[in-house]
């Protein structure tokens, strides 16, 4: 029905239908939504100068970078909790990471999994993977 009358307004002013272009037509190509395609987060830069710095554990540190470029804001948020709670000694984050995982408050308990599972994941994976 939309069709009908999106041809009738366009007789009507003069336009035949081999040179209107139908508005329900899709474009000819949809963005790609997967995370390798989408610009840099604000967040790359400060999280590669914090890995350059060993605030923490090396596979902390690439469970962060995972999680931030895959947009796990859980994972991301559990590992720089953990992080923070531990500074200045880097040496505890993972044992820090693990007792926030028991912690009475939801919130941080589902972040701190997170972040254990990130690490956890990287741990199965080779450094180049």
């Amino acid at each position: 029905m939309r069709n009908v009358f999106v041809l009738v307004i366009g007789w009507a002013v003069g336009v035949t239908p081999g040179t209107v272009s139908m508005a329900a037509d899709p474009p000819a190509t949809l963005p790609d939504p997967s995370p390798a395609t989408q610009p840099a987060t604000p967040r790359a830069e400060p999280q590669k100068a914090f890995r350059e710095h060993s605030a923490a554990p090396r596979e902390v540190l690439l469970a962060l970078v995972r999680a931030t470029e895959g947009r796990d804001f859980l994972a991301r948020e559990g590992l720089a909790m953990a992080i923070s709670k531990a500074h200045p000694n880097p040496d505890i984050v993972l044992a820090t990471l693990r007792d926030l995982s028991k912690s009475e408050d939801s919130n941080v308990r589902a972040r701190a999994m997170a972040g254990l599972r990130e690490v956890e994941r990287g741990l199965g994976m080779k450094d180049g993977d």
